[in-house]
């Protein structure tokens, strides 16, 4: 194989599939990128065995094949380069390729050469083969919005293994996603471009949703997802450039919907920037204690107010209020300050349902409002967002003497 490429786009590819590359392997060959010439282009690939990425670059193919290089230091050695041309071509003896690139400085022009040891493609593991039973389509921003406001409260240690997925339910022209941790709770839907002929759903592993958030980012493609006829994986295709393939989870998500109060008896709609402020103010002080954060509603004279509070003992307390607007009766909850923080910090950013953001019925204006609902101090809460209709989160309260 013998191909010339623009640093910079290799780079490019280079570091999304970098993102499948384990930083710890059994299989020692899984720690490499493979390189190979199809169809007039340079296709690079990596894989953890749980999740494959592949992209495609413009190169300039003088020879077909392929081979595959230690992932770390052909992306430290390709990104040292300057912008410019680099060639690369596979040698026998021994197996490996040589890398040079040429670029201009002021004396004239500079060479750099380097050669490293590699793999044939046949030691590396086969890509799963996705023959897709369900397909949809999604822009690609719209997606990415919806699964900001989810992905981050699936758990993140496997004591539950289908809680650290994605729950991803399909129907009409509309995918739900909804993620656990077994303290708090986050939905969010996405329109899709096209209702498929039938429903489905699939138990999406939270990692690999995370980094197709971050494939996504700067590119305005449409991303098609499949799921295969066994049920066992997905393909995500951002445009024709990117394809990331995922194992599916095996096991049955718990019925979320069910977990969602239906009643309140105080609801209050606060501004989404000064829950930001509040919540990083509190979260100094409450850090140092026992992480709670106090929140209590109360309605003086027709005017809402929000008091936010933590305590740490021997250091001191910090206290934050609010003009809210309030219905109902006064209350108060107290909750983890990390899943508060959380909260806002995901909430941001812009719309998954387009249709129901133009349609007039559901038409809003000004600031984003966070939208709190909850009953008593034990029981759980549900947080809305006033320019999001499709977005709902539950949380666990904590337990404290008032």
């Amino acid at each position: 194989m013998k191909i010339t490429c623009i640093q910079d786009n290799l780079t490019r590819g280079l570091r999304v599939v970098r993102r499948a590359v384990p930083s710890r392997a059994t299989l020692p060959i899984t720690q490499n990128i493979l390189i190979e010439t199809e169809d007039a282009r340079l296709k690079l690939a990596a894989t953890d065995l749980e999740l494959s990425i592949t992209t495609w670059v413009s190169a300039q193919i003088e020879q077909t094949g392929s081979i595959t290089l230690p992932a770390r230091t052909l992306l430290d050695t390709i990104s040292s380069f300057d912008m410019g041309r680099v060639e690369l071509e596979v040698t026998d003896e021994p197996y490996g390729a040589n890398i040079k690139t040429t670029t201009e400085r002021g004396g004239g022009p500079m060479t750099i050469d380097t050669d490293l040891r590699g793999a044939p493609k046949d030691d590396f593991p086969p890509f799963p083969e996705v023959s897709p039973k369900h397909r949809v389509r999604v822009d690609s921003g719209t997606l990415r919005n919806a699964l900001e406001r989810v992905v981050f409260a699936a758990a993140s240690d496997d004591a539950r293994p289908v809680l650290t997925g994605v729950k991803m339910e399909v129907e009409g022209d509309k995918a739900t996603f909804a993620a656990a941790d077994g303290f708090r709770l986050s939905i969010e839907s996405a329109q899709l471009m096209e209702a498929p002929e039938e429903g489905f759903d699939a138990l999406v592993p939270a990692r690999a949703l995370s980094e197709l958030t971050q494939l996504m980012a700067g590119t305005v493609s449409t991303v098609e997802i499949m799921v295969s006829e066994t049920g066992g994986e997905a393909m995500f295709r951002i445009g024709d450039e990117v394809e990331m393939i995922t194992q599916l989870i095996a096991g049955t998500y718990p019925d979320y919907k069910s977990l969602v109060p239906q009643n309140s008896d105080t609801t209050m709609a606060i501004p989404l920037e000064s829950v930001e402020q509040v919540a990083r103010s509190m979260q100094v002080i409450a850090r140092e204690g026992s992480a709670i954060v106090r929140m209590v509603a109360s309605n003086e004279e027709g005017q809402g107010r929000l008091t936010v509070s933590a305590n740490a003992e021997d250091l001191g307390n910090s206290e934050g209020t609010l003009d809210i607007d309030i219905e109902g009766e006064e209350g108060k909850i107290a909750f983890n300050v990390r899943f508060l923080t959380d909260l806002v910090r995901n909430s941001q950013g812009g719309t998954s349902n387009p249709v129901e953001a133009s349609d007039s019925s559901n038409e809003t204006t000004g600031p984003e409002k966070l939208i709190l609902s909850i009953t008593t101090p034990s029981s759980p809460a549900v947080f809305r967002l006033s320019h999001h209709p499709g977005f709902t989160h539950v949380v666990m309260p904590m337990y404290v003497q008032w």
